[in-house]
């Protein structure tokens, strides 16, 4: 998009090195930090940033363990990972940024406006955040014995999106792609594992009560004919009433169904996700 600034860059981070991408438009208030799902890197907001950022700051991050950022063998907890983005906010410069976060990184995201209320301008939630268990497959599955072209047809299958030039590279940048084309998680399996695990500690309720920032939940919605797909549709949408509920001192909470649409919703419906964060941040000015 033109008119759009945009650079990478890495930022040291209590002995941790993070890779981030910054589109930047122009000097509007509040930033936004994108945080990405479990597996998944930073480019899975390739296709978002640089509508939300055509006059602000907006910065996508590649968590711990993920994408081009270091992978220690320890400290996946998600408030060690919430202090990564908080720290890696206020090294940036983002002051009182909109936090999003798709996935697993929307419970990361609720748990970064719980754990520093005053520290955020508003959350959007982006197919997650809301039930208390780590979606396993924001947006990509184990490779296994794959090469490049076999994990391309995976993802091509498994995401159920319009398929676009440009998720090549998305997918892409989720493995490392070896001399003989076979390809091997990013993520290790290790780490993926104690993210799981770590997981199991968090509670949703021990975040939402302090949360005092507007909040959007962005989810999709889609028909089948699959009864496990349906009756997790129910859960899910119980578990979104319910957190409305329980996020009773947030001044403004939005509950947003994008229909017939895929989990993957910054690949998907990149245009509709950034109009919802644009409403979000349009309504701090009312």
């Amino acid at each position: 998009m033109s008119g759009v600034e945009q650079r990478d860059g890495a930022t040291d981070v209590d002995g941790v090195r993070l890779a981030w991408h910054e589109w930047a438009g122009g000097d509007a208030r509040p930033p936004v930090l994108l945080i990405h799902g479990l597996g998944s890197s930073r480019h899975i907001w390739d296709l978002v940033g640089p509508i939300i950022g055509g006059d602000r700051r907006v910065i996508a991050v590649d968590q711990r363990g993920h994408g081009e950022s270091d992978s220690p063998d320890a400290d996946y907890d998600i408030e060690r990972i919430v202090r990564d983005n908080r720290e890696l906010a206020e090294a940036l410069n983002l002051r009182l940024p909109v936090i999003v976060g798709h996935g697993w990184g929307a419970e990361v995201a609720l748990a970064y406006a719980g754990l520093y209320p005053y520290g955020v301008s508003a959350v959007v939630l982006v197919n997650g955040g809301v039930m208390a268990q780590p979606d396993d497959s924001d947006t990509t599955e184990e490779p296994g014995e794959l090469t490049r072209s076999g994990f391309l047809s995976r993802m091509r299958a498994h995401l159920d999106v319009p398929w676009r030039a440009e998720l090549d590279d998305i997918m892409l940048s989720t493995v490392r792609v070896h001399d003989d084309e076979s390809v091997s998680p990013r993520l290790s399996p290790e780490n993926r594992h104690r993210i799981v695990q770590a997981f199991r500690a968090y509670q949703l309720a021990n975040y939402f009560e302090a949360i005092v920032a507007p909040v959007a939940l962005v989810l999709a919605d889609r028909s089948s004919d699959d009864e496990r797909v349906r009756a997790d549709l129910t859960r899910l949408q119980h578990s979104a009433d319910a957190a409305l509920m329980g996020l009773r001192r947030s001044p403004d909470r939005r509950l947003v169904w994008l229909s017939e649409t895929s989990p993957a919703i910054p690949l998907h419906r990149p245009t509709e996700l950034a109009a919802e964060i644009a409403a979000t941040i349009a309504g701090l000015d009312d």
